[in-house]
């Protein structure tokens, strides 16, 4: 019984965006988990990016999902945001340990 919970707990950790300490702040994020995109999807409908788990994990669940951006329209569609994703991928972030005195900084 321990193993499951430890195991969704792990998988749970991999849902979502990006849960770190960015050095310069992020104007953009995910409306679904509210935090910086990870694999960043955009949507069709009004162009807003969203993390690709969160996405799918939202149509998913609803029959019949709409944006949480825009809420006007059914998501039919979303591409991979490379312009989003190499931004992200050159955020400098802190240590996950900064708060015990790690100085740390890196991509």
């Amino acid at each position: 019984m321990a193993a499951k919970s430890s195991s969704a707990k792990n998988n749970r950790q991999f849902i979502g965006g990006y849960d770190y300490q960015f050095i310069s702040p992020f104007d953009q994020h995910c409306s679904i988990c509210m935090l910086v995109p990870r694999e960043p999807v955009k949507t069709s409908c009004c162009g807003k990016s969203f993390c690709s788990q969160c996405l799918s994990t939202l149509k998913e669940h609803h029959s019949r999902p709409t944006c949480p951006n825009c809420r006007s329209q059914k998501i039919t569609q979303s591409s991979f945001d490379k312009e989003m994703d190499k931004r992200i991928k050159e955020l400098v972030v802190y240590c996950s340990h900064k708060r015990g005195g790690c100085e740390w900084r890196g991509k």
